[in-house]
């Protein structure tokens, strides 16, 4: 769609400056037509999507591998999300951020291994 907005569907070549990328946000597996070898860049959260981007024509070059994409709010437990973070500062916004045998105490639960 953006592509075609930018400048009536005309190719990188062609002209257009729009980037076009693409966010997988599934860990494990994705839809084909989410690959696309026309794309600027690609970023994919692991190894396997990866290796299906490639799959379906994605160079190497175009892909990122990054994680899953999630804002620093998610970071911190108990954290006030309805607002928006005004820190710049990362060090200061990570004030107060609990690692898990913290989280684990607060929250009574045992610590052995979990399959989602």
């Amino acid at each position: 769609i953006l592509n075609s907005l930018d400048t009536n569907g005309a190719s990188r070549k062609e002209g257009r400056t729009t980037p076009f990328v693409t966010v997988v946000t599934d860990l494990g597996g994705a839809h084909p037509t989410w690959f696309n070898a026309g794309v600027d860049k690609c970023f994919v959260p692991s190894t396997v999507l990866r290796e299906a981007a490639m799959r379906r024509g994605v160079k190497d070059e175009q892909i990122v591998q990054y994680g899953l994409p999630i804002r620093r709010g998610f970071w911190r437990f108990g954290a006030d999300y309805s607002q928006s973070s005004t820190v710049e500062n990362e060090a200061e916004e990570m004030k107060g951020v609990h690692h898990k045998p913290t989280i684990r105490d607060q929250l009574g639960l045992l610590d052995i291994p979990t399959v989602l």
